[in-house]
């Protein structure tokens, strides 16, 4: 459903452990995702800095961070081109979840053309 990589990340440089260590937690990374996905499109269509999605799923920033990039990359989440200032701290950027698709009701087994 979410198109997830079948296999965890590491560099070809990388030393043995860190492709076992890429491995373990790939479930964790999947899950994580799939949670962040969850949480963008139950906001939109406002969408939420990483700071708000920290705050709204109890899970550090720096945990959430570093997954919207491949999750942009995936094309399940993208930057909206607003930024908010939250607290103190510089603008950050406003993410949003990639609406569904509704799927579309068959007709002789196949689909209708949109």
């Amino acid at each position: 459903m979410f198109g997830l990589l079948k296999r965890a990340l590491s560099r070809n440089s990388d030393p043995i452990t860190s492709d076992l260590a890429a491995e373990q937690v790939q479930p964790h990374v999947e899950h994580l995702e799939r949670s962040i996905v969850k949480m963008l499109r139950y906001y939109l269509p406002g969408g939420l800095t990483t700071g708000e999605l920290s705050d709204a799923m109890g899970i550090a920033r720096d945990s959430l961070s570093p997954r919207m990039k491949p999750l942009e990359g995936k094309r399940l989440v993208y930057r909206d081109g607003t930024r908010k200032v939250r607290g103190s701290r510089s603008k950050t950027t406003v993410w949003k979840a990639v609406a569904l698709q509704p799927t579309l009701p068959l007709e002789h087994g196949v689909h209708k053309g949109v």
